[in-house]
């Protein structure tokens, strides 16, 4: 299982990427942390991250953009391969953005669109 400590420094990653400013360090490293309350599936955790930093706005700018980038990201890590088009991702991230896409709809939406790679990452 893939550790909260390396989900987080992949959130600072995407954030420093992005050159971006965190506005609540604590409520950042609360949403790593409290996703693995939520669920034991490393796929869960990783969308319970990126459904938290889109909704709960840790950043003062680039929120749905750093939640895009962790979880290609992190997909990558736990060795998935994502098949969407650069729009659909900004469709999701939106759609969760405005309440249209429930936790629940977007774990749906991501397994109809990711494969288990045949090598996973070694990073894992």
């Amino acid at each position: 299982m893939i550790s909260p400590e390396k989900l987080y420094k992949l959130v600072e990653v995407c954030i420093k990427e992005g050159n971006y400013i965190i506005r609540d360090k604590g409520m950042l490293k609360s949403i790593v942390h409290n996703a693995f309350y939520f669920s034991r599936d490393p796929i869960d955790v990783v969308l319970k991250i990126f459904y938290d930093i889109i909704t709960l706005h840790p950043l003062v700018d680039g929120n749905k953009r750093t939640a895009v980038c962790f979880l290609i990201s992190a997909l990558d890590l736990l060795g998935y391969d994502v098949y969407f088009t650069n729009y659909e991702l900004l469709e999701i991230a939106l759609g969760v953005a405005t309440n249209k896409i429930s936790l629940h709809q977007l774990k749906r939406i991501l397994m109809e669109s990711i494969k288990r790679k045949s090598f996973p990452s070694k990073l894992v």
